[in-house]
């Protein structure tokens, strides 16, 4: 039989061991504790840093968004306002007149000679289209239509000297066709010139030389008021 004392030693060496026991699970669980903080914080890491992307995003978005949105803004409020200029500028005008830039235009419905052309528009204290530059010239190709062919305040006085009908005289190339003014078939009367667009490619368009005497509708210019 065992003694009092032996019972005693076994009980104290039991006890430690249970106590080392608890110390090291609960160091285990400390440890596996941490280890799912740590885990939670990354994940909360990277929820925060997939969030501040997706901000970010947003916020590009909304900024390209608001930037074409304000282009679009100032292109309509300056066709608006250029629509209101024109239609106020056509009204000033007077009817059947069209406003471009500083000056009215109107295009007849009959034919004259451009003789006649001329004097008709005198008649209403204006005169045959001078033109004066590109964006005057990209304005008449439209203004006169693609199936008319009017006629323009530009004649040739002498042999191959060409005047406007303000007394300046025109030697340039600059707004004839690629080709003109040719005196079509040696007819040296080919002495006036007509807006072509009819039937011409879109980068030819310009004017055309043709006799005096035909019958063609006209473009008068005056100032606008």
């Amino acid at each position: 039989m065992r003694n009092t004392e032996d019972l005693q030693m076994e009980m104290r060496v039991h006890g430690q061991e249970g106590v080392y026991d608890n110390v090291r699970d609960l160091n285990v669980q400390q440890k596996n504790e941490l280890k799912a903080k740590g885990r939670v914080v990354q994940i909360l890491m990277v929820l925060q840093l997939l969030l501040s992307l997706i901000l970010l995003i947003l916020l590009c978005v909304l900024f390209i968004f608001c930037s074409s949105m304000m282009i679009k803004v100032t292109e309509m409020e300056s066709t608006i306002n250029n629509d209101l200029r024109n239609g106020i500028a056509d009204l000033l005008c007077g009817k059947d007149w069209k406003f471009y830039n500083v000056s009215c235009y109107f295009k007849s419905s009959s034919e004259q000679t451009w003789d006649s052309a001329k004097q008709a528009c005198q008649d209403m204290n204006a005169r045959l289209v001078i033109i004066n530059g590109d964006g005057e010239m990209e304005f008449l190709r439209k203004f006169s239509g693609s199936k008319d062919r009017p006629w323009v305040g530009l004649k040739m006085e002498k042999s191959n000297i060409w005047k406007w009908v303000d007394g300046t005289s025109y030697n340039s190339r600059k707004f004839w066709q690629k080709t003109q003014p040719d005196y079509y078939e040696g007819k040296t009367n080919e002495g006036c010139a007509e807006m072509r667009n009819e039937d011409s490619p879109e980068d030819d368009y310009g004017l055309n030389d043709v006799p005096c005497i035909l019958m063609s509708k006209y473009i008068c210019e005056k100032a606008s008021p």
